[in-house]
């Protein structure tokens, strides 16, 4: 029987040996921790919250005060531990509830990953950024809650998954959209909601990333004793030493905040207003003096100077004082009726009676008590 070329090369192929099958990809273990500290933090707050309900309430400002939440005058009175207390508080039960979820979805997840020890030292880091973001930028309000470190665990998670985007592969790259754009809608959420404290999420947010990219494990691939490939996590002295500088580097920070806010304009004011409502006329004028050159375009300078100046019967000193203070807020009915009064005891009665019809021209004047000071004026 003849054989063509076609049935050699098929006869030939056929005796060929199979090429072995590719082994399928194995899949490495990375080290894992389990999330003790998580649980704890959320234990802590939620018991800290019970005991603030048992004695007066959450949402008391007395109460949250006893408590250690961030107040700036206090803070630079020499309570800088409320820096750290505030994070263990929260105003209402939705605050708890919120942020107690959202430690627990972020928390367990992170803690696996860095381990107790890390994870407590982020967490506290975090939280004192967001603390001090809000004690430095937001000088007015009275400050509570864990979402400074929150935030500051969601810029941690980022940057992890950052760092292992090839040995986690296309999940990461779907954890970092979402990581984005959760932190994106907060932050904007934030800002456009009155009574949120937005700065000490920033603040939060920006210390996680930064202390996370730190303390973020570094893995390794190694074989074990039978040549089976492993992940081994990777730690390094430098890694402590560069936790320790960024501890060093918000410790000088808050100090320099300190002084800063010790001698802003918010605190001359905030003084002057306390010596005012003491009857401390003249040393509320030093304060508010000292406030009007730290920011000249604060009306509430002017208001409460003019206050104490008019206490003193220094009339024509509170006027120029409330005349500013409509300068730069021309709405503000309290200083129209007290500028009337001013021109009053200095004899300028036509300048009251203009006064007094920008004042009844207000949605919030009281027309009676403007209709006894235009008798008043009228019979002069």
């Amino acid at each position: 029987m003849t054989l063509n070329q076609d049935d050699y090369m098929n006869d030939n192929s056929a005796s060929q040996p199979a090429p072995p099958a590719a082994p399928p990809p194995a899949r490495l273990a990375i080290p894992s921790h389990r999330a003790i500290v998580t649980w704890l933090i959320i234990s802590a707050n939620v018991i800290v919250w019970l005991l603030m309900e048992m004695n007066g309430g959450s949402d008391n400002t007395d109460t949250l005060i006893a408590f250690g939440a961030k107040v700036n005058e206090l803070i630079n009175q020499g309570e800088v531990w409320r820096l750290f207390t505030a994070m263990f508080l929260h105003i209402g039960i939705i605050h708890l509830a919120v942020n107690q979820y959202s430690l627990y979805n972020v928390g367990t997840v992170l803690e696996r990953f860095f381990g107790s020890i890390r994870f407590s030292i982020l967490y506290v880091l975090a939280g004192l950024c967001g603390s001090l973001a809000s004690y430095w930028f937001s000088p007015n309000s009275i400050s509570a809650g864990a979402s400074g470190a929150i935030f500051g665990l969601v810029g941690a998670l980022g940057v992890f998954f950052l760092l292992h985007r090839k040995l986690f592969g296309s999940t990461a790259n779907r954890i970092l959209v979402n990581i984005a754009a959760i932190a994106a809608f907060n932050l904007v959420l934030g800002a456009s909601i009155a009574g949120i404290d937005n700065m000490a999420h920033v603040g939060g947010l920006l210390g996680g990333i930064a202390v996370g990219a730190t303390l973020s494990p570094r893995y390794e691939l190694t074989r074990d004793l039978s040549g089976v490939p492993q992940i081994r996590r990777r730690d390094t002295l430098l890694t402590w030493f560069l936790v320790l500088g960024f501890g060093g580097a918000l410790a000088l920070t808050t100090a320099y905040a300190m002084q800063a806010n010790q001698d802003s304009a918010q605190t001359h004011l905030t003084q002057g207003e306390k010596l005012y409502e003491a009857h401390q006329f003249g040393a509320a004028i030093v304060e508010l003096q000292t406030a009007m050159a730290r920011d000249p375009q604060r009306p509430e300078v002017y208001f409460y100077l003019g206050l104490a100046y008019f206490d003193q019967e220094h009339y024509g000193d509170a006027a120029r004082a409330f005349e500013n203070t409509l300068t730069l807020k021309p709405d503000w009915a309290a200083a129209h009726y007290n500028l009337a009064l001013s021109y009053a005891n200095v004899g300028r009665y036509a300048d009251a009676r203009a006064a007094l019809q920008q004042y009844v021209s207000l949605p919030d004047a009281n027309r009676a008590k403007a209709a006894d000071l235009l008798q008043q004026i009228q019979n002069r």
